[in-house]
């Protein structure tokens, strides 16, 4: 089974080099050789290039070795979190790991083996989620208010329920993967009054794997939706419609980087839909994913329901 898993992948990578001439990159590649292929794309097609200048001076700069998350945000600001700095701790009777997240204990799930996975995952969070980065979900004009009922869909570790959980009336977190049920038990137990956690996909459908938002809350007041679905996102609306026009003065935070056109396609969706929409600023280079030229990709759309 493995093997023709092996070459059932390597079909697909030569496939997916092919239809995109040579300039295509698999998350199996190196990222020398994504750096080369960036290069010569850019080279053949100069006048894209300035549009990325930014970031290509940045990856191509000479120096020490950077840490994957120093590519994935080409900036100068994601290299001040250094993982080697980052304090692990171990909850004894959960053999779990945890840090110290603003003051409030964030735990990792049983897949972290040692201190050197969470420390190096916890200092990607940060700088996933620094105000210069285009994953950030807020900006200074573009907040959660005190008492706002939050929804949380593609939650992994948390941390953007934990940041806003004292604020938060109530918090609806959804996360697929079972593998983080103990640990968002464990980050949120001193605020299981007000925090629902749900272990199921968000959908447009109501089964055992899936549920829809509209099914689930009714007509329940819903301040704040963020969306973080590796490209399920148009479901998640569609599931959501009640919920959406219900809802007056909705903010939505909506992912765009996991495909390449997630950005156009989720704009116009949205403004069909009744809100106003801005883009974060710069760019993502989401080596996790296959890529094909110009590369990068906006972290995410802040929107706005139009009164």
């Amino acid at each position: 089974m493995d093997k023709i898993l092996f070459i059932k992948k390597k079909i697909e990578s030569l496939a997916f080099k092919a239809k995109t001439l040579g300039f295509g990159y698999m998350c199996d590649d190196s990222l020398n050789s994504l750096r080369r292929k960036m290069n010569l794309y850019f080279a053949l097609f100069p006048k894209e290039k300035e549009k990325y200048k930014a970031e290509l001076d940045f990856i191509n700069a000479p120096g020490q070795k950077r840490v994957s998350y120093s590519t994935v945000f080409p900036y100068s600001f994601s290299e001040k979190y250094d993982y080697n700095q980052v304090e692990v701790f171990k909850d004894q009777e959960l053999n779990l790991f945890y840090v110290i997240h603003n003051g409030k204990k964030l735990y990792f799930n049983h897949n972290f083996k040692n201190e050197t996975a969470v420390k190096y995952n916890y200092a990607f969070l940060m700088a996933e989620q620094d105000k210069e980065s285009t994953h950030c979900y807020l900006d200074d004009t573009f907040q959660i208010k005190e008492g706002d009922v939050i929804l949380d869909i593609g939650a992994a570790e948390g941390n953007f329920s934990l940041d806003a959980v004292e604020k938060a009336k109530e918090i609806y977190i959804f996360e697929a993967n079972e593998a983080w049920k103990e640990a968002l038990e464990a980050t949120f137990a001193p605020w299981k009054d007000k925090v629902h956690i749900y272990y199921k996909f968000v959908s447009n459908i109501d089964n055992e794997q899936c549920l829809r938002i509209d099914t689930l809350l009714k007509e329940k007041p819903v301040d704040f939706m963020k969306i973080d679905v590796e490209g399920a996102e148009t479901m998640i609306l569609e599931g959501a419609e009640e919920t959406i026009r219900n809802n007056k003065a909705l903010k939505l935070a909506i992912c765009t980087y996991h495909q390449q056109k997630d950005v156009d396609f989720l704009s116009s969706l949205l403004h069909q839909m009744n809100f106003s929409t801005c883009l974060s600023d710069g760019y993502m280079l989401f080596i996790y994913r296959k890529l094909a030229p110009p590369y990068f990709r906006k972290g995410l759309i802040r929107a706005t329901k139009k009164q």
